[in-house]
């Protein structure tokens, strides 16, 4: 079985919400930060780092 982690993300007005699906761990981890309206790839890069 080829098994693909998953890495949902939702750019919000005051938070980015994040999701991690790994099938293959039975993992499901999710997270949230302020979102950084300035440059929204701020908030999305270190959100999904932490996940990481």
């Amino acid at each position: 079985m080829n098994a693909t982690a998953r890495i949902g993300v939702d750019v919000g007005g005051t938070f980015t919400d994040f999701v991690l699906h790994d099938p293959a761990r039975n993992l499901v981890a999710t997270g949230k930060r302020l979102t950084t309206p300035d440059d929204p790839s701020e908030a999305i890069v270190a959100g999904i780092a932490r996940l990481l």
